[in-house]
C-alpha cells in the first residue's frame, strides 16, 4: 500500500511541477516532495520504485523548517448614508488604521518512514500575552501500513463547502466567508484513517477542553468514491451534546464542480429567544426535542487560460430564525440577555435561515499587475448583506496595493447592518510578505 501510495504521489508531482518550497500540508499524504528519476519501468510494463530511493522520500535527517511572513497596512474612511457626511466624501463619518503584522512557522520531522511530528505556530501583531499561538501539533504513525493514525492538535477537514460548511462540526472555528481559503483552528484529537481501496474509514476522538473521560466526543466518518463522484457520511457523539449525522458530495458537471452538504442533529446546542409581554420583552429557551435540518449546494467554474473563477454557494441554516425581526425589534432586550450571561454571541451566529454568497476572482488581467475581485454575502431572511468589490496592483515583487469598496446594505438592526446602512472606502498596502 505505502508503495503504491509513493508512485502515485511522485507522479503528481512530476505532472504538476509542484515546488518544493511550497508549505507543506498537513494532511498525512499530502505532503510535497522532490525527486530525481526513482520509477522504472518492468518488462510487464508496471512501475516499481527503488526500495532505497524510497526510503530517501518517506525520511529525513534534519528537521525541515518553513512558514510565512504577513505585513500590511490598511487606511480604511466609512460613510453612513443615514447621516448628511456621506453626500462629502471629504468628511467620512469614521476612520480607522489597521496593522496586519504576523508571522507563522512549521516544522517537519520524519526521523522514520512510519513516523512524523509536525507543528505550527503563528504570532500577530500587537505582541503581547496572547499573540502567540500554536494552531497545529501533531504525530502520524501507522499499524503496518493498514491503518493510519494521527494524534495532537490539527485541522480536520470535514466538510466540502466553500463560504459555509454546516458539515464541519469538528474544527474550533467556521469558515470566514470573507477569507474563506484562510487556515482554521482545529481541536486536540485522535484521528483514525484506514483505506479500502479507493474508499476510506475515519473515526475521531475529539479532546479540547476536556477534563473527565465522559467528556470525550466520537465522530466516524466514511468516504468513498464512485467513478467521479466522491460521497462522505459521518456521524458525531457527545454526551449532552445534540448527536449529529452529516452527509457530502462533489461531483463535476461539465466545466463545473459542484460540491453539497447537509446535516441533521436531535436538538441544538445554542439557545433561542422568544418574545413575551414582559420586560425586557424575550426571554431565552432550549430546543432539545426536534430535529434541525441544514444544508447546503454550490458550484465553483475557472477558466485557466484567463485566471478567473467563479463560486456561488446557497446555504440553508435550519437554526435560524424563522422570522428575523424579532432580533432587530427587541435589540435591547437581548443586549440585556447578554450582559446578564443568559445569552451568547455565539447564540447569535447567523440568525437567518437563508443564505448565499457568490465570489468572482480574474488574477494578472490580461497578463497585466492587476488583480481585481467582487465579493457578496447576503442573508435572504433579513435581506442584508455586504458586496466588496477590490482592485489590487502588483508594484513589484512583495509589494502591492489594494483598494476596496465594501457596501452594506439592509435595515438598522438586521445582521449585516447593526448600525445601519454604510460605505467605506480601503486602501492597503502590502509590503515584504511571502513565504519561506
Amino acid at each position: 500500500m505505502k508503495r503504491i501510495f509513493v508512485l502515485i504521489l511522485i507522479l503528481l508531482v512530476k505532472v504538476l511541477s509542484i515546488s518544493a518550497s511550497e508549505e507543506i500540508s498537513d494532511e498525512w499524504g499530502d505532503d510535497i516532495f522532490e525527486s530525481g528519476d526513482i520509477i522504472q519501468e518492468t518488462e510487464a510494463g508496471e512501475l516499481e520504485a527503488d526500495g532505497a530511493l524510497e526510503d530517501e522520500f518517506l525520511v529525513s535527517e534534519g528537521i525541515e523548517w518553513g512558514g510565512s511572513f504577513t505585513s500590511s497596512f490598511e487606511s480604511k474612511w466609512t460613510w453612513t448614508p443615514e447621516y448628511p457626511a456621506f453626500s462629502d466624501l471629504a468628511d467620512p463619518d469614521t476612520s480607522s488604521f489597521e496593522i496586519d503584522l504576523g508571522a507563522r512557522l512549521f516544522f517537519d520531522a520524519r526521523p522514520d518512514e512510519d513516523f512524523r511530528v509536525f507543528g505550527k505556530a503563528e504570532i500577530n501583531y500587537p505582541f503581547d500575552a496572547d499573540s502567540l499561538s500554536v494552531t497545529e501539533l501533531f504525530s502520524d504513525f501507522n499499524f503496518k501500513d493498514t491503518v493510519f493514525f494521527r494524534a495532537g492538535k490539527h485541522t480536520i477537514h470535514w466538510g466540502v463547502g466553500y463560504f459555509f460548511s454546516p458539515a464541519d462540526i469538528l474544527n474550533l472555528t467556521p469558515i470566514d466567508p470573507e477569507d474563506p481559503e484562510a487556515e482554521r483552528e482545529g481541536p486536540v484529537s485522535i484521528k483514525t484513517q484506514m483505506p479500502v481501496g479507493l474508499h476510506n474509514l475515519y473515526t475521531y476522538i475529539i479532546a479540547e477542553d476536556i477534563s473527565k473521560p465522559e467528556e470525550l466526543s466520537v465522530a466516524p466518518k466514511a468516504e468513498f468514491v464512485i467513478g467521479n463522484l466522491e460521497a462522505g457520511i459521518g456521524a458525531y457523539y457527545k454526551q449532552d451534546y445534540s448527536p449529529k449525522g452529516m452527509l457530502t458530495l462533489t461531483f463535476p458537471v461539465l466545466d463545473l464542480d459542484i460540491f453539497s452538504e447537509a446535516v441533521a442533529g436531535y436538538g441544538s446546542d445554542k439557545s433561542f429567544v422568544r418574545e413575551t409581554a414582559t420586560a425586557p420583552f424575550v426571554e431565552v429557551y432550549e430546543q432539545e426535542d426536534i430535529i434541525f435540518f441544514s444544508g447546503t449546494a454550490g458550484f465553483r467554474y475557472t477558466e485557466y487560460d484567463l485566471d478567473l473563477s467563479f463560486v456561488c454557494q446557497y446555504y440553508y441554516n435550519g437554526e435560524g430564525y424563522k422570522e428575523p425581526d424579532i432580533l432587530r425589534n427587541n435589540s435591547s432586550g437581548i443586549f440585556q440577555l447578554i450582559n446578564n450571561g443568559d445569552l451568547t454571541n455565539q447564540d447569535l451566529y447567523r440568525p437567518g435561515r437563508h443564505y448565499c454568497s457568490a465570489r468572482v476572482m480574474w488574477s494578472e488581467i490580461l497578463d497585466s499587475n492587476f488583480s481585481a475581485s467582487v465579493l457578496w454575502i447576503g442573508n435572504l431572511s433579513d435581506a442584508s448583506g455586504q458586496v466588496s468589490p477590490e482592485i489590487s496592483l502588483e508594484l513589484f515583487e512583495y509589494a502591492g496595493l489594494s483598494l476596496g469598496m465594501p457596501v452594506f446594505y439592509g435595515d438598522k438592526g438586521d445582521e449585516f447592518t447593526p448600525n445601519g446602512k454604510s460605505f467605506s472606502i480601503s486602501l492597503t498596502a502590502s509590503l515584504g510578505g511571502g513565504d519561506f
